[in-house]
Parts: structure tokens; C-alpha cells; sequence
């Protein structure tokens, strides 16, 4: 693929400041190197193929869609075989997680069956993931630093009390209830009493409309 070189004239006696795909026109500043953002540049629109050799349509990709969908398969049927498998009955957590539901993958404990029956019979999971939660949590020196960014050098060593202001903040932190789930790759729920209700629920099981 052709590469563009970009100059500025009369400036640094005319070194080469970027490099641009000749199809696309995206660039590649030289400050990351020159010949990273050359070769990056080549490769912007070159067509690539996959080992498999299908070619490879999406951009910064390097496999096809299926040889993705293949590793992707195998690397959850493996994070599932190593997880500690719960029932649905007994777990306590707040939230589940599978990439099928609706809420960027998250789904509340006790609206599973809603979000389950929202899905035609064959997509619905067999599984979801456990989440755990992550409370607020803030350090002062971190907020100092951003603070103090357009102050002296070393404006920081002329603060008082600066354990204080943490316990304050800490103080604060906890009236607070907000929390944010992550998905618990070492802990999976499974569904299949949840899909069996559903199943008994479900007219379309059979086919009909109901």
C-alpha cells in the first residue's frame, strides 16, 4: 500500500513529521518512530488473511470472524470447566452477567427470568457469571495531584494535614452507596431451574403460539 509522507516545508529540514495510508488517509505521527509509523501505515489498508486463510475484513484485526468465534469458544468452555458452579437457589449476589442480556451484559439476580424469557427458547444461557461488587473508594494523594497540577513544584509539602483531609474524605466515601458489579470469571451460576420454569411457562416450547 502506498504510503504519504507528510512535511512540514522550511521546518527541521524537511524531516518526514507523519506517515498516511495512501487509501484511507489515516496518520501515523513519527514522534512514535519512523519506521513504526511507516510500517503501520503500509499495513493500514493492506488486506490481511487469516491462518486459516479466509481473508480479514474488520480493521486491527488479525483473524477472521470465525476463527475469533472459535477462540472466544474456547477460552469460555475453559474459564467454565475451572469455575466454581452454583446454583441459582443458593447464590447471594446482586447481579449476573452473560454476554447475551440486554444491560451491557448484566442482568439483577431476580429479574433473570424476565431478562431469560425476553429470548427465544434456543439463545437463552445455560449459565451466567457471578459478579462481585466494588464500592467508591478515593485516595487524597490522587486528588492532590490532580489539584495541584498548575501550582508550584513542590506545593505539596507546604499542605497541613493532609491525613486529615484523607479521614474527611473517607468519612464521606462511606455515606456513600453507590457500587459498580464486575463479572466473576472464577464463580458461575447456573440456570437450568430457572430455564425449566420457563420451559413449563413457555408455549412456544412446543411450538405453538399459546
Amino acid at each position: 500500500m502506498n504510503v504519504m509522507e507528510l512535511i512540514v516545508k522550511g521546518v527541521d529540514g524537511g524531516e518526514v513529521k507523519a506517515y498516511a495510508c495512501g487509501k484511507c488517509g489515516a496518520m501515523w505521527s513519527a514522534k512514535s518512530g519512523q519506521n513504526f509509523a511507516r510500517e503501520t501505515a503500509e499495513m493500514c489498508c493492506t488486506p490481511k488473511v487469516c491462518e486459516c486463510g479466509a481473508p480479514v475484513d474488520e480493521q486491527y484485526y488479525t483473524a477472521c470472524k470465525a476463527c475469533r468465534a472459535k477462540r472466544d469458544a474456547t477460552s469460555e468452555a475453559n474459564r467454565l470447566e475451572k469455575a466454581e458452579k452454583i446454583k441459582y437457589a443458593d447464590y447471594k449476589g446482586d447481579m449476573l452477567y452473560h454476554d447475551s442480556f440486554g444491560n451491557d451484559g448484566y442482568c439483577s439476580t431476580s429479574d433473570v427470568y424476565d431478562e431469560l424469557d425476553q429470548a427465544e427458547p434456543e439463545d437463552r444461557p445455560k449459565y451466567a457469571w457471578a459478579c462481585y461488587e466494588q464500592h467508591l473508594s478515593i485516595d487524597v494523594e490522587d486528588v492532590l495531584e490532580h489539584a495541584l497540577q498548575d501550582h508550584f513544584e513542590d506545593a505539596h509539602d507546604s499542605l497541613d494535614d493532609i491525613p486529615g483531609l484523607q479521614k474527611a474524605i473517607d468519612a464521606w466515601v462511606e455515606k456513600q452507596t453507590m457500587k459498580t458489579f464486575f463479572s466473576d470469571y472464577k464463580k458461575v451460576v447456573l440456570l437450568d431451574t430457572v430455564l425449566a420454569e420457563l420451559a413449563k411457562d413457555d408455549p412456544k416450547k412446543d411450538g405453538t403460539d399459546g
